[in-house]
């Protein structure tokens, strides 16, 4: 039962704001899968381990998931589903590359060890002594980025007018006219042809800060710069393991997101089984939110009954949820796998500070394990 409120300071669980035992959390949600129609599971920022096993209970409750809508991982998906798009690693990026194209904004947060990396490297393709050709795009370049192995072109534009200033680069690459810009007309086609000279040139960029115009004008542009030499994309995937989910997802399920198992075979809508919508139509009568990397909550939280698994809050006050457990954040309470942004792949994570917490799959294994038809075995 829930103790009385202001006790269990340091409690790991809460019913309706009220801190309660692990094991009476577990069971509350339980009684509310139990009942749902149409549970939505959503956020799913966790490890794969965490990812197997929500899958599993989405199977088992008939939800749909949608962790992407919204998001960069998901508009760069979009991007890339629409127009068709050349990607390469991280790896050979760093290797190769010897012309870079970068967005500004890829220094914030798992872009800088990528781009550290790629400052410090020679490049196999670059003639012998010649520098890295970096092409920055918005804001001023960090002065630690200098180097003399890089040659760099810094054109400092606001972020609302990169989009513009991409168009006007494949404008002038297809040999087309270009009206007002941000920077000067003999600039804009040296930038041109520093990009069509290149062995292999990389885009890199981080897309929280960009707008889907500028995705699609990039993607444009590199698919262009193709018809001339060999150009490639590395997009700085989002946090909390975005693209490491939807890899997951899609090996499981055959979709990266926007999944439904109702029907109990995997389907796939964009639209209907956006979990904004779900949550705001009605659609969905129970989210399940998972958050384990931040104490993070989606904008919907108020529209519809919530089950989180979240990180271990900060203090901050938590929106309305029916069940709240806190869990381990990956990497740190408890060894993980997960996608690394620096080196392109799974990456295996020893705990930094290794609690008893419990992890994502912890918590969603128990309810599998309870969900689960007598006689049949826990897949």
């Amino acid at each position: 039962m829930p103790g009385r409120r202001g006790e269990g300071r340091h409690a790991k669980a809460w019913i309706e704001g009220v801190a309660c035992s692990l094991d009476a959390a577990v069971e509350a949600a339980l009684a509310r899968l139990r009942e749902s129609r149409h549970p939505l599971f959503a956020g799913l920022g966790c490890d794969m381990d965490g990812t197997r096993s929500l899958v599993r209970l989405a199977r088992r409750v008939g939800a749909s998931i949608d962790h992407l809508s919204s998001t960069a991982t998901g508009l760069e998906l979009a991007v890339a589903r629409d127009m068709g798009s050349f990607f390469t690693t991280p790896g050979e990026a760093v290797a190769r590359a010897d012309t870079l194209l970068v967005l500004g904004s890829a220094l914030d947060g798992t872009g800088t060890e990528l781009l550290d990396r790629v400052f410090e490297t020679a490049p196999k393709l670059a003639a012998r002594g010649a520098p890295r050709r970096v092409i920055w795009v918005g804001r001023p370049l960090k002065g630690k980025a200098r180097s003399s192995r890089l040659e760099i072109t810094s054109l400092q534009v606001p972020a609302s007018q990169i989009a513009t200033l991409l168009a006007a680069l494949r404008a002038r690459l297809a040999g087309r006219p270009v009206g007002k810009a941000s920077i000067s007309a003999s600039r804009l086609q040296a930038v041109v042809e520093k990009l069509r000279e290149a062995q292999f040139g990389v885009a890199i960029w981080c897309s929280p800060p960009q707008e889907v115009l500028a995705i699609e004008a990039l993607t444009g542009l590199v698919r262009d710069l193709n018809g001339h030499t060999r150009f490639s994309c590395v997009p700085v995937c989002a946090a909390d393991n975005a693209a490491g989910v939807a890899m997951a997802l899609t090996w499981l399920t055959g979709f990266p997101s926007n999944i439904d198992f109702s029907q109990g075979q995997p389907e796939h809508d964009p639209w209907r089984f956006d979990a904004a919508r779900l949550a705001r139509s009605g659609e969905a009568d129970l989210a399940l939110w998972v958050s384990a990397y931040r104490d993070h909550w989606p904008d919907w939280a108020d529209e519809v009954p919530m089950i989180a698994l979240t990180s271990r809050s900060d203090g901050a006050r938590r929106p309305h949820a029916l069940v709240q457990i806190a869990v381990g954040t990956p990497g740190v309470d408890h060894d993980t796998v997960d996608y690394s942004s620096a080196s392109g792949h799974l990456a295996f994570r020893r705990a930094t500070a290794r609690e008893t917490i419990p992890s994502v799959a912890a918590v969603v294994d128990r309810f599998c394990a309870a969900l689960i038809e007598p006689g049949k075995a826990l897949r």
